[in-house]
């Protein structure tokens, strides 16, 4: 799987993409007032991100960015991966709910992305 990441700099709208290959896609549990399912989980994965202090190339100047990931490339096998630990070493104890009959990732696919076409099927 590969994942696109964009930052935005906030001073002259200047914005870089990061792309990186991973075989598990690592969704936070915790999403703040967000639905305790499956696509909760991807929506605030792939939500837009305040990025103080961002040093910008292009402009030479300290501002704030905003980042923003997606999916580029889906997997043959999607692995997912719930992280229920907080930095504080807390963990999260909310129950994730997931229905893969109609699971569909397409949405937090990058509007770019060459994948144009992509179907789930499941393990019995």
């Amino acid at each position: 799987m590969i994942t696109v990441t964009k930052l935005t700099c906030s001073n002259c709208q200047t914005f870089k993409y990061t792309f990186e290959d991973s075989m598990t896609l690592a969704l936070p549990c915790s999403q703040n007032g967000l639905d305790k399912n499956l696509y909760g989980c991807l929506t605030y994965f792939s939500r837009n991100e305040n990025v103080p202090g961002y040093y910008c190339s292009s402009c030479q100047a300290q501002a704030d960015s905003v980042k923003a990931t997606r999916l580029w490339k889906p997997p043959k096998s999607l692995v997912i991966m719930l992280r229920k630990f907080r930095l504080d070493e807390s963990s999260e104890k909310a129950v994730i709910s997931f229905d893969l009959k109609d699971f569909n990732i397409r949405t937090y696919m990058h509007t770019d992305s060459p994948c144009k076409i992509f179907k789930i099927s499941t393990m019995p």
